[in-house]
């Protein structure tokens, strides 16, 4: 008899098989970087959960073989802004700040 609903593997058990390859830190990464290998996923989600389908894992595994040498890891941060970048934006605030005090000092006083 064949079975309707294959078993769902979890990503502790997934490392659990894994063990001595891949961490979970790395494996989580890899998750994120490659959800699809050769046109088929590496994994699911339910909700927040990460499951696998025993053809997932096979699917995994070949994507992990293919991994590049270099860690998957940026070399930098994408939203960490130019030194330049950083100066004409304290500039602009610094002149939106004084126009607006100087706003406030022509205004006269209610008492």
């Amino acid at each position: 008899m064949t079975d309707l609903f294959p078993t769902l593997l979890t990503l502790a058990q997934v490392l659990e098989h894994l063990k001595g390859i891949v961490g979970r830190t790395y494996l989580l990464q890899h998750l994120r970087m490659v959800p699809e290998f050769e046109g088929h996923p590496t994994h699911r989600r339910i909700g927040r959960r990460i499951v696998f389908y025993p053809a997932d894992v096979q699917c995994l595994l070949s994507s992990l073989e293919e991994r590049p040498e270099r860690p998957l890891r940026h070399s930098h941060s994408s939203f960490e802004p130019s030194a330049d970048k950083a100066y004409d934006k304290a500039v602009k605030l610094l002149k939106k700040r004084r126009a607006e005090l100087a706003v406030q000092k022509k205004a006269p006083r209610r008492r």
